[in-house]
């Protein structure tokens, strides 16, 4: 692509798009002044096109970073299906893998690599960077550079090392959810120069918060879903009540159906397809559920527990009302869920020593001597690893994650056994391959049909799916995938015998962990203060509850007018007078009507209507031509 192709033609050519939304050319402009920048845009803001549009509308390829396997994945499919051509380092790829993959970036087409932080510490990964040319870096979930963040994550602290190795291509920093902290954070871990920061306000009028104390949610639900007509998440923490309570909806003549990381990826993909198409009205999922999705028209998302902060929260309720009008955010609560997310924040909290016995043992389970590992993917029974090693398992399961976090492993997604394949072959020399071997047609459709992204990665199949699909015996389906390994058309992998587990760095020994205590000590302050902030929003009696979110994420609170607390009778009324406020605003800039109704709605409309025309007949302020508001000069 040519150097400055018309960011409306790219937008129009490949995304389908007419316009952009607020603040997105904003941003785009900045980025293509090559200026790294700041982009804080709340869930359903557009973040992926502040960086897919600049990068395709210059020559050279965008580096994403993001932590999140399962969207990098869907990141990949969406642009391939678009003509794109988008690649991803993802786990479990072997030495081979990542070679081919390289190559291609260097010296193809290749226009988005996606990766993980930990793989950008490999040496392998630097240097073929050294030999790309780069014209984007993109961070996707920013907030996990910071300590302040709330999935602080230590690689990503990394990221600013690859930036002699881009010659001189911006940074673009993006995140859904973060404080004036974590906005400050950023600056430095990522080296920023002179950023410009783009950030949209967190208030959205279309959505009404509601929050209600029951003890029986499921009749509630019902009243809810037969009250606000339309497509519903239902968030819960447990896998197991997901399904109990779609189950439960559905017996009751409400289509639901459940989705948590525990299913087969081929079952979710269906479950999330007829949800997204509205053949299926209501999701009820764990946490699992919803990074990037975007389906405008959630009228209702409920949630049953509290989530561990505001953050999480507003990222999930937040998916309701993409398409500007209104939708609800209830959460339900039962007499202990105060004390069931104190138990369950204080159980996630970290354990160093805890991590090092872990660690030592996995090793040692593994067989993996000291400075060898690196790159490894095996199996591995949680149950039975703790069982030998004395563990609670749950609590060496915390254990995992924290080595996670820190990038001393990778668990795969869902942490559970599978098998893998991807179809290697190009699409020109695929289609030769089946004119001349036609046995292996049924199979190869079959995969290509349930499996996105199996062009582009390692995928998740499942062999006794695909057998019962093409009416082939199980084991003639591993015969055939196992004669395309050793033609180069597949690349197979059978599943494991436990879970998988990618080892991503040399083995250590233990008092060596890049884990600090003053890290994980701020950690562990962070996620208190979170709780908190949560509690203190399900439980208050007297603001507005967007005013609480906002004043959380260093805005100046506000009035919804909406959430249960502003239809309250006990609301608390403003401190300043209302003509005061108006005469503040008006004394830093012009504002229209709505404008000013927008900055102060802490105040009822019609006290602001009120006060602008008492105002307008003393003469002290003036409604101009242009129907901007100003003080009156005397």
């Amino acid at each position: 692509m040519s150097n400055g192709r018309n960011i409306h033609e790219t937008l129009k050519s490949f995304f389908g798009y007419d316009s952009f939304r607020p603040g997105q050319e904003e941003i785009i402009r900045d980025v293509l002044d090559r200026k790294d920048v700041i982009a804080l845009l709340p869930t359903g803001g557009g973040k992926s096109l502040c960086y897919q549009v600049p990068a395709l509308a210059r020559d050279g390829v965008c580096i994403v970073v993001s932590p999140l396997i399962a969207l990098m994945k869907d990141q990949v499919q969406q642009l391939n299906q678009r003509g794109i051509d988008a690649v991803a380092l993802l786990s479990g790829m072997s030495y081979r893998d990542i070679d081919r993959i390289l190559d291609n970036v260097v010296f193809g087409d290749v226009k988005f690599l996606y990766l993980s932080p930990e793989r950008l510490k490999s040496e392998i990964v630097r240097e073929r960077i050294k030999r790309m040319n780069v014209n984007l870096v993109a961070i996707d979930e920013a907030h996990c550079v910071s300590q302040w963040g709330y999935d602080f994550r230590p690689p990503y602290l990394e990221i600013a090392e690859i930036r002699p190795f881009v010659n001189g291509a911006p940074f673009i920093a993006l995140t859904a959810s973060a404080t004036p902290a974590v906005i400050e954070d950023l600056k430095g871990k990522l080296q920023l120069v002179h950023p410009s920061v783009h950030k949209k306000t967190f208030f959205r009028p279309n959505l009404i918060f509601r929050v209600e104390h029951t003890e029986g949610p499921e009749q509630r639900i019902l009243d809810i879903l037969s009250e606000i007509p339309g497509s519903a998440i239902i968030y819960i923490r447990s896998r197991n009540q997901t399904t109990h309570l779609a189950t439960r909806l559905a017996a009751m003549g409400v289509s639901a159906v459940s989705y948590h990381a525990g299913l087969e990826r081929q079952d979710r993909d269906i479950r999330q397809a007829q949800w997204m198409a509205g053949d299926i009205r209501v999701m009820v999922a764990t946490n699992a559920f919803g990074m990037g999705i975007d389906k405008p028209d959630v009228r209702l998302v409920i949630h049953l527990e509290l989530p561990d902060g505001p953050e999480a929260y507003y990222q999930e309720a937040g998916r309701g009302g993409r398409d500007g009008k209104p939708a609800y955010a209830y959460m339900l609560l039962t007499p202990n869920s105060k004390q069931r997310l104190i138990e369950r924040v204080k159980s996630q909290l970290p354990d160093l020593e805890l991590a090092r016995r872990v660690y030592t043992a996995l090793a040692n389970h593994l067989q993996i001597p000291i400075g060898s590992g690196e790159g490894t993917f095996t199996g591995l029974d949680i149950l039975g690893f703790s069982k030998k090693y004395d563990f609670d398992h749950r609590s060496a399961f915390q254990a995992l994650l924290l080595l996670e976090r820190y990038g001393l492993i990778r668990l795969s997604e869902g942490f559970k056994p599978r098998s893998t394949a991807q179809i290697i072959l190009p699409q020109r020399e695929l289609y030769e391959f089946e004119v001349t071997h036609p046995r292996f047609v049924p199979l190869i459709r079959q995969m290509l049909r349930w499996y996105g992204g199996i062009t582009t990665g390692p995928t998740g199949i499942d062999e006794r799916a695909l057998s019962a699909a093409i009416q082939l015996p199980g084991v003639s389906v591993v015969q055939q995938l196992k004669t395309l390994d050793g033609m180069r058309v597949v690349e197979y992998r059978p599943a494991t015998s436990g879970q998988g587990l990618e080892w991503t760095m040399a083995r250590m020994e233990s008092n060596y962990l890049p884990i600090q205590r003053k890290e994980l000590v701020k950690l562990e302050e962070e996620a208190i203060k979170r709780m908190n902030a949560m509690i203190y929003f399900a439980s208050h009696e007297r603001e507005c509850r967007f005013g609480v979110l906002l004043a959380y994420f260093g805005e100046k609170p506000v009035r919804c007018g909406q959430c249960d607390r502003c239809k309250s009778e006990d609301y608390i009324t403003p401190e300043i007078p209302v003509d005061e406020a108006i005469r503040t605003a008006l004394s830093t800039s012009d504002y229209t009507l709505l404008e000013l109704e927008q900055n102060l709605n802490s105040y009822r409309v019609g006290d602001i209507r009120k006060a602008l025309s008492i105002l307008m007949d003393e003469g002290q302020i003036k409604r101009n031509p242009d129907g901007h508001y100003s003080i009156h000069s005397r």
